[in-house]
């Protein structure tokens, strides 16, 4: 698996950095000042790993993370209606896999996204195009990887998808009984929920908490990895979304993935807890004070001693929070790090 560097992205497209002490352990005092920006310090394996060209999906278009497009009150909303749907597909010659092919060539995001519905059988390939997500095996589930890169390459494709319902027919995925569907979707979802604001609020506004957090108990670890990432990225900094994730059930299903066995997963697990107890640089008292009192002890314990970085790391600045919320002060007497002599290691 390998250590990750200390960077760590945010679904607002931003990173931060850690500061490390002079024996090279991380700086985890009290969480004055400093501290409070520097408490977002792992790099999201995740968000690494859910690149197009490394998740098995090809494209030369360079990822365009964090441009955090806001709504742009000229932008086109295109005309979904049956009967324009019927004017794009004319455009394109055979059925609905070979207007797929040309849609996607065409750089057509309104009709890949009409494509989603299409449960036409297509011939799976042999060989595995994704670490761990099943071949698409419909025309649909095709064009949800096909949106899902150009969601990856920048904020306004990522628009472009909302405004055609893209967005709707994704999350509609999760709970359906398609198992590519599903799988494709959180794909798409884990591009679509980095960078754009609205375009979060409309994937959480259509319903997305619960699917997600029912995907979490998969029995492929990348999947559930993938479904804490999105879920981070839609409770992320926002109160009245991290409250509509705990109502649904997403603390308990985050502890449960402190037990689980990939390195991947726990992190992801960890880092999400975190996320849930803060909201930009202030700890929220109440949403500590119920994670701390879900967590099984003798697990957590386990996971401040864990021989895997990016685990124990995590570990320690959660554990760092629940001493904040007791009054603890932990500051071991390091001074403040300027910014350059944060440190970052790969």
């Amino acid at each position: 698996m390998g250590n990750c560097c200390a960077s760590r992205s945010r679904p607002d497209g931003g990173t931060s950095k850690l500061a490390y002490n002079t024996d090279g352990t991380p700086y985890s005092g009290s969480f004055m000042s400093s501290v409070r920006r520097e408490f977002r310090r792992l790099k999201d394996r995740t968000n690494k790993f859910f690149k197009p060209a490394e998740a098995g999906l090809a494209t030369d278009a360079d990822d365009g993370f964090g441009d955090n497009i806001m709504s742009d009150p000229d932008e086109d909303i295109p005309d979904m209606s049956p009967s324009n749907i019927a004017k794009m597909a004319a455009k394109y010659k055979g059925d609905e896999a070979q207007q797929l092919n040309q849609a996607r060539d065409a750089k057509d995001i309104p009709f890949l996204a009409h494509l989603l519905s299409s449960n036409k059988k297509v011939k799976a390939q042999k060989s595995k195009i994704h670490p761990w997500a099943d071949n698409p095996k419909t025309v649909g589930a095709l064009a949800a990887s096909q949106l899902a890169i150009f969601a990856g390459e920048d904020d306004k494709k990522k628009r472009a998808i909302m405004n055609a319902g893209g967005l709707q027919k994704l999350v509609k995925f999760l709970a359906g009984t398609s198992v590519d569907k599903k799988e494709t979707a959180v794909i798409a979802l884990v591009f679509l929920s980095e960078g754009d604001a609205d375009v979060r609020a409309e994937i959480r506004d259509n319903g997305a908490f619960r699917p997600l957090i029912t995907l979490a108990s998969s029995k492929k670890p990348g999947m559930r990895a993938a479904v804490i990432k999105v879920l981070r990225n839609l409770y992320f900094d926002n109160e009245e979304a991290q409250n509509s994730f705990i109502e649904a059930g997403g603390i308990r299903m985050l502890i449960q993935q402190l037990a689980h066995k990939s390195v991947e997963v726990v992190a992801e697990a960890l880092i999400g807890l975190e996320d849930l107890i803060v909201r930009g640089e202030d700890l929220i008292a109440e949403n500590a004070e119920m994670v701390k009192d879900a967590i099984n002890v003798k697990t957590f314990k386990k996971l401040l001693v864990s021989p895997t970085r990016e685990v124990k790391d995590a570990a320690t600045y959660l554990q760092a929070r629940f001493d904040e919320l007791d009054g603890k002060n932990v500051d071991p007497g390091i001074p403040e790090a300027d910014a350059e002599d944060e440190e970052e290691y790969d």
